[in-house]
């Protein structure tokens, strides 16, 4: 049991259950009917599970850093062995690019293209300032893709794949200050650990700027109905300005973890909006 919750805490089951959501929202979207089919449920699956890989390969690369950050986590506490890791990534990996393969050849070449990204990033891109950051924020983008190919119609993917390519960015920037101490032991290059937390405070903030102004553009070209705007200013706008409050507070590194999980609330809300409108 106590390994089972293991597995479980290393594959992040809430970031999985907001990929499988994505995935099914995404395709609700470009689909011309409101259902559900084998192939989306499918899909979400397989995405899910890539996601799992890619969460476990990078914490076996993350060990050492890990000790330091995140002690808690499945392998440094000791909870699961490496080699045990690496069979689930391995099995992780394997289940979700045969259910992409089941489903279409698109899909599957998306799925393959996604885990050898994720590889690269838990082994090198990771430590290269900022590219890291874009490629997380592009494969978590891709999600979206992933649910609009499945029926055929990636086109209207595109937008909502920006919001979260946005959101993602800077979360994952949010989270490079969250884990400054373990990085700066252990000589990772990221922007905070480069430039220091008050040049990532500007580019946050410039970043949240331009994701508020971002949620205007589908009602100004009407490819989404006002209910969408509605919400979106409500919801996801009224949280990203708080959000650039806190960053504004000489100490607003105390709240940074605050601030991670303000991001996601903000996410799930465009994920409604987006759904509404």
């Amino acid at each position: 049991m106590k390994k089972l919750l293991a597995i479980i805490k290393i594959s992040r089951p809430i970031n999985i259950l907001i990929t499988f959501l994505v995935v099914i929202v995404s395709a609700i979207i470009c689909s011309n009917d409101f259902y559900f089919s084998q192939n989306i449920i499918l899909t979400a699956l397989s995405a899910s599970l890539i996601a799992a890989a890619g969460n476990v390969i990078n914490d076996i690369f993350d060990y050492n850093i890990d000790l330091i950050n995140r002690p808690s986590r499945p392998i440094p506490a000791k909870e699961l062995s490496i080699n045990f890791a690496i069979i689930l990534y391995v099995i992780f990996t394997a289940l979700g690019l045969y259910l992409a393969y089941s489903i279409s050849w698109e899909l599957f070449f998306i799925a393959i293209s996604v885990s050898l990204i994720l590889l690269l990033y838990s082994y090198q891109l990771k430590g290269i300032i900022l590219l890291g950051n874009l490629t997380i924020a592009l494969c978590t983008a891709l999600a979206f893709i992933y649910g609009g190919v499945s029926v055929n119609n990636w086109q209207d993917a595109i937008i909502p794949a920006s919001f979260a390519f946005l959101v993602n960015l800077i979360r994952e920037i949010v989270k490079d200050v969250e884990d400054l101490k373990g990085d700066l032991e252990n000589n990772i290059l990221t922007f905070p650990s480069k430039f220091g937390l008050n040049s990532t405070r500007i580019l946050l903030i410039i970043l949240i700027t331009f994701l508020i102004a971002f949620t205007f553009y589908p009602v100004l070209k009407a490819i989404y109905r006002i209910e969408y705007f509605i919400l979106a200013l409500f919801s996801v706008d009224l949280i990203l300005s708080y959000i650039i409050k806190i960053l504004l507070q000489k100490d607003f590194k105390n709240k940074i973890s605050q601030i991670s999980i303000l991001l996601k609330v903000s996410m799930l809300f465009g994920l409604i909006a987006i759904f509404i409108g």
